[in-house]
């Protein structure tokens, strides 16, 4: 059992999607994502965020160094798309909140997938959600606001050109949607924060799950944090973080927190309740204060 759970786990599974991607294999990747459906205890949205884009940032990070050529991480990236889509379908979306959102990033900034995975989660959220990627000219995208009467919009920025380009939409959308509250977040902001300044935008978002939720309360949805699963996903990725900041393998804490590990295992799979000893036991056993385990933080933007 304990070899079955290493091999269908979300590093596990990350490593070797990455190596299909740097090989251009969509259709072992396919296998390899439905499998993972099929056969795991993995839900979609965890093998989005935890499989898939980590090993897209990856494939950035190659390119970037020159490890990868332009047409190769073009390549992967239709690959991921194929993939999102096979977990778009697989996510059950909840009750529809009724409110609309408009996705986009700046043409400067050709990355579509920052767009889409907001897209995909808004609308698991219960968003209608109007994904146009890159923005058409500034007065095009002013037009369209207007006639699809958004009641807000998500801007992602992976490039810095396109972070910088942002604030030209978000000043034409404010002056004639002043009160349109206006969202933003990606890899570009992440990496330099100063991009932010003096944006004239309503909130930035560290995460996507943060997106969901900073979106929720700028149109006064109530917070879902009433959400059990989604709770108990946020806390068992939260172990995993600070277990794998302090270089413990699972056994390792399992150990230290003088658990049974196939216990925890479940926990960080978050599929097991926690209960208040179990979570004493942790927080100990990792050397940080009990709420650090229940800190709404989710997987660094891509």
């Amino acid at each position: 059992m304990a070899k079955l759970a290493a091999k269908n786990s979300p590093q596990s599974l990350r490593s070797k999607y990455l190596e299909l991607l740097r090989r251009g294999l969509s259709q072992a990747a396919d296998e390899l994502i439905e499998g993972a459906l099929a056969g795991s205890s993995l839900e979609p949205e965890q093998i989005y965020l935890e499989v898939l884009m980590p090993a897209q940032r990856s494939i950035g990070r190659l390119w970037a160094s020159g490890d990868l050529s332009v047409a190769e991480e073009h390549r992967a990236t239709q690959i991921t798309l194929a993939q999102m889509d096979i977990l778009r379908r697989a996510m059950k979306p909840l009750e529809r909140s009724g409110k609309r959102a408009i996705t986009a990033c700046h043409p400067d900034d050709p990355h579509a997938i920052p767009c889409r995975v907001v897209t995909d989660f808004l609308n698991r959220d219960g968003w209608t959600v109007d994904c146009i990627g890159c923005c058409p000219p500034v007065e095009e995208f002013v037009a369209f606001v207007h006639q699809n009467a958004p009641d807000l919009i998500a801007f992602s920025a992976t490039m810095i050109d396109g972070a910088q380009g942002l604030r030209t939409y978000i000043e034409a959308v404010k002056r004639d949607k002043p009160d349109l509250p206006i969202v933003v977040g990606g890899a570009a902001f992440a990496a330099q924060p100063e991009l932010l300044d003096d944006l004239g935008h309503d909130a930035f978002a560290r995460d996507i799950l943060e997106a969901v939720q900073i979106s929720r309360e700028l149109v006064g949805l109530p917070n879902r944090t009433t959400d059990l699963d989604t709770l108990l996903t946020l806390i068992g990725r939260r172990i995993q973080e600070l277990r794998a900041r302090k270089g413990l393998r699972q056994q390792d804490l399992a150990e230290k927190a003088q658990l049974d590990r196939a216990y925890l295992s479940t926990l960080e799979h978050g599929k097991q309740n926690l209960t208040i000893g179990a979570m004493l036991k942790l927080a100990n056993a990792l050397h940080v204060d009990v709420a650090e385990l229940v800190r709404a933080d989710g997987p660094s933007t891509i």
